[in-house]
């Protein structure tokens, strides 16, 4: 079989560009350097309600976060609160291994 699209790394980028062309038709392979997909975790895994909506799942989710303080070089902060999620705290690998 040849492939028409080489997609290298299977991060969230990678996966769901690969998963969507998939979907149009095309042959795709994926490349990882990792022997693990989501392995060594890349990021710190805060993320946004979009990218929970774009993985069709939130099995990987640890907790919710409706507020934050944010700290200036002077230690001066702002702080953020809602009543309602405005981010998520995730397991990152997990994520990855379930877009792959």
């Amino acid at each position: 079989m040849e492939t028409e699209v080489l997609v290298v790394g299977a991060g969230p980028a990678g996966s769901t560009a690969a998963e969507r062309l998939a979907r149009a038709g095309h042959s795709v392979t994926v490349v990882e350097e990792h022997p693990r997909v989501g392995f060594p975790v890349q990021c710190a895994g805060l993320v946004s309600e979009r990218v929970l909506d774009l993985a069709g799942s939130r099995a990987f989710v640890r907790t919710a976060v409706r507020g934050a303080s944010v700290f200036g070089p002077s230690l001066r902060s702002v702080a953020f609160k809602a009543n309602e999620a405005r981010a998520y705290v995730i397991d990152r690998g997990a994520l990855d291994v379930h877009l792959a």
